[in-house]
Formats: C-alpha cells, sequence, structure tokens
C-alpha cells in the first residue's frame, strides 16, 4: 500500500502479521528450548513453574516480551513468574495457559509445578492478597480449552 493512501491511525496488516508471526516464532523457540532443557535435565528436577521458567525463557529483553506479547501477559508478570515472585493463580488464566501450554509438558507435570508455586503464595494468601479457591480449576479449564484448539486434536 502506498504511504500517501495510509489511513492515519491503521496498522498496515503486514507489519501486524510480521509482528504476530515474530511472537508466535518466540513461542516455538521455547518449546524447542523446553524440550532441549529436559534432555539434559530431567523435569522430576524442577519442583516449581518458576524454576522451569527461568531456564527455558529468553534472556535478552526483545525475546522475552515477544513471548509475553504471544500469550497476552504483561512482560513485568512474565518476568515475576520467572522469579518466582508471583502466584500463577493471579494472573490471566489463559495466558498463563498458552505459556505453560508453550513448553510441551504432560498435565500432570504442568499440574504439578503450578500447584507448586501456588503454594509457595500460602504466607501471602494469610494476609491477603489471596488467590480464589477455584482458581486451579479455572486455569485446568483454559488448558482444556487450548487442548480443544490444537491441530494434534484434528485427524486427516
Amino acid at each position: 500500500m502506498k504511504e500517501s493512501n495510509r489511513q492515519p491511525g491503521r496498522t498496515d496488516p503486514m507489519e501486524t502479521f510480521r509482528r504476530r508471526r515474530n511472537e508466535l516464532g518466540e513461542l516455538v523457540a521455547l518449546a524447542q528450548q523446553a524440550a532441549q532443557t529436559l534432555r539434559s535435565r530431567a523435569l522430576s528436577t524442577y519442583t516449581r513453574l518458576s524454576q522451569l521458567l527461568d531456564e527455558v525463557l529468553p534472556l535478552e529483553p526483545a525475546r522475552e516480551a515477544r513471548v509475553a506479547k504471544a500469550v497476552s501477559l504483561d512482560v513485568r508478570l512474565l518476568r515475576q513468574l520467572r522469579q518466582g515472585q508471583l502466584d500463577p493463580m493471579l494472573v490471566p488464566k489463559m495466558a498463563l495457559a498458552e505459556l505453560v501450554n508453550a513448553l510441551r509438558l504432560d498435565r500432570a507435570s504442568l499440574l504439578r509445578l503450578v500447584s507448586a508455586d501456588h503454594m509457595a503464595f500460602g504466607a501471602v494468601a494469610a494476609r491477603g492478597n489471596a488467590a480464589e479457591p477455584d482458581d486451579l480449576l479455572e486455569f485446568e479449564a483454559a488448558l482444556d480449552r487450548i487442548a480443544l484448539d490444537s491441530p494434534d486434536r484434528i485427524s486427516g
């Protein structure tokens, strides 16, 4: 599209496509990094989601921001999750589900790691900054929605 024909305030569709492709490419890279990491270190050695995220999330701020954007999560929240400074049940459940889905772990392991980080905030909950009791169920429902949309389910 000619620059003179572009309407003010409208985003170029090709630029939007390229940006989104780069964001989703970071999720693919995240899955590859998780697989590579788990070839050299057993999943059972990780006791919390934050430990695994710290191992597999990119260190470069721009790449980290693209991962956050790809799962519709504020990059500050992603950093807090990575550092174990945020109860995962206090972030949007769909964003959390999309993030952990990119790791391509079995459901039992995902729930174990997320629950461990959640339980670490028990003392915080006693002070009034608590997640809701149904948050884990809501998170599991978000995982179910992602599984329903998975191309792995589609048979030829």
